[in-house]
């Protein structure tokens, strides 16, 4: 709040979204309660697995469609590279 009356400009949030860490309904009404208290907009973001990582994507359509239930302003970030494993957060793991 205090860099939104500084600056004036709406804040981004940015949420990756991870199967039954942050996906489930407690957590979307969590994050749509937090972006109603202020000029906001989320951008939820899906986890690129890697071979390093046992973490996998979340449900990014149900937080979506909670979100914008709430009035909340919510896009789902494009991913590129992810069929070739060159996505974020995947490329530190390709081996040569």
């Amino acid at each position: 709040k205090e860099y939104q009356k500084k600056t004036k400009r709406r804040v981004m949030i940015e949420y990756v979204v991870l199967k039954d860490i942050n996906d489930g309904e407690k957590e979307a009404k969590e994050l749509a309660k937090i972006a109603q208290s202020f000029d906001s907009h989320v951008n939820l973001i899906a986890y690129n697995p890697s071979r390093t990582s046992n973490l996998k994507p979340g449900n990014i359509k149900h937080l979506e469609t909670v979100l914008k239930k709430a009035k909340v302003v919510a896009t789902i970030r494009r991913s590129f590279g992810q069929e070739i494993s060159a996505a974020c957060g995947q490329l530190s793991t390709k081996s040569q």
